[in-house]
């Protein structure tokens, strides 16, 4: 079975295969958004609420509301936890170019073999002395 995936924000009719909030009233994601210093594609931190148009990555478009909330908050949880210097490419939803104002590129595509630092951080993210254990733990980074 082939599968595509579909993440381009610009085209129209995309399954939208990547976990990004909508803008809205939650306040931890807000003002996450607002205090980073980046200043280049701000447009794209943002999923706009009519993406996609047929709902086929979720059950329903309320459920992909909830799960996009719920990783971006926790990986919010992370960034804090660190103690020192938080790198500037590391956000809640993935590594990043450290210029770009998003939450990180939020990609679903990751094998039994390996998973990309640029998947959300609950999945990967893994320091010692950290109360978190990921879904995914990686060997092969430190």
């Amino acid at each position: 079975m082939n599968y595509e995936i579909e993440n381009h924000a610009k085209y129209s009719d995309q399954k939208f295969n990547v976990a990004k909030p909508v803008k809205g009233n939650n306040t931890k994601i807000n003002s996450y958004l607002e205090n980073l210093s980046a200043d280049k594609h701000e447009d794209y931190a943002y999923r706009r609420i009519n993406t996609p148009v047929n709902e086929t990555f979720f059950t329903n478009s309320e459920n992909r509301i909830r799960y996009e909330n719920i990783i971006t908050e926790k990986g919010i949880d992370i960034i804090e936890m660190i103690a020192g210097e938080v790198k500037p490419n590391l956000r809640p939803l993935g590594l990043i170019n450290p210029a770009y104002k998003i939450f990180g590129l939020g990609t679903h595509f990751f094998t039994w073999r390996n998973i990309p630092n640029n998947c959300p951080l609950v999945y990967w993210w893994q320091v010692p002395g950290h109360d978190w254990i990921p879904l995914f733990p990686v060997a092969n980074r430190g």
